[in-house]
């Protein structure tokens, strides 16, 4: 799951704790959409990923954020080295 999140969603996700839909008893954890990960140019949309535990999406959350500062790390990194080149 986080693979699919990595390749077509910004993290960190848009809500920092897991909603719960009373009608279909999932947990949903909100994403917006990538740019560019959309083939036909449309405009970005917001991507739900439901989950049936609270923990599944307690974790799925951590996991995001984890990427999230693993990206930015990364990015801050690559700015750094061409800075001294």
């Amino acid at each position: 799951m986080i693979d699919y999140i990595e390749a077509n969603c910004i993290v960190p996700p848009l809500n920092s704790h897991p909603e719960h839909d009373e009608e279909s008893g999932t947990w949903d954890v909100y994403f917006e959409e990538r740019e560019g990960a959309n083939p036909y140019e449309l405009e970005t949309e917001l991507i739900c990923i439901a989950l049936d535990t609270m923990e599944e999406a307690q974790d799925l959350i951590r996991k995001s954020v984890d990427l999230y500062y693993k990206e930015t790390q990364n990015e801050e990194n690559v700015q750094e080295d061409q800075a001294l080149v």
